[in-house]
């Protein structure tokens, strides 16, 4: 944000003295008012604009502000303040941005999901190939989601019976589908 140019302490008034008031409100203003909205918002960018409206909002009131009837300073705060509140609710209720450049096309395409539905298709038809121990087994680590020990407690069989037979019904079911998916 440039600095105004100083000129000559200025009342509020209008016409040109409307300018010089802006320009000393400006110069003795803007550094505090950028600090604080800058702290609020924490986008430098968006700060720099709400310090601009402030300014614009002073300069269309300057006939009206005068130091006797309270603290510019003051006024100036409270109006940074509310035009940051209502900038940054404006931006909640729009749906986020997108920089359409850094856009991947795979991104907005709907992924195609027939090769896991017919790899579904292969371990339900290789799970019916295993006897019901091993299917019980697999049941209760992979679908069931428990531990080998709680698997043990619930099937009433030794943590090591789980094991193996974990094992052994992952290698029996890997033979099952690549023979589905060869055949």
């Amino acid at each position: 944000m440039a600095p105004l140019v100083l000129d000559s302490e200025a009342q509020p008034a209008t016409g040109g003295d409307a300018d010089a008031f802006l320009r000393t409100l400006y110069s003795e203003h803007s550094t505090s008012l950028l600090a604080y909205v800058g702290r609020m918002v924490s986008d430098q960018q968006l700060a720099e604009d709400v310090v601009q409206e402030t300014m614009l909002r002073a300069w269309r009131k300057s006939a009206t502000l005068d130091p006797d009837r309270g603290s510019i300073g003051g006024w100036l705060i409270r109006v940074a303040r509310n035009i940051a509140i209502d900038r940054m609710r404006a931006r909640r209720c729009r749906p986020p941005e997108v920089d359409e450049t850094h856009t991947d096309a795979a991104t907005w395409s709907v992924s195609d999901h027939a090769a896991r539905t017919v790899e579904s298709v292969f371990v339900s038809q290789a799970l019916q190939t295993l006897s019901p121990a091993h299917r019980a087994v697999l049941q209760q680590v992979y679908f069931a989601d428990r531990t080998c020990a709680e698997a043990a407690v619930v099937l009433g069989i030794p943590v090591g019976t789980v094991k193996s037979r974990i094992y052994y019904a992952l290698r029996q079911l890997r033979v099952a589908i690549e023979a589905e998916q060869a055949g």
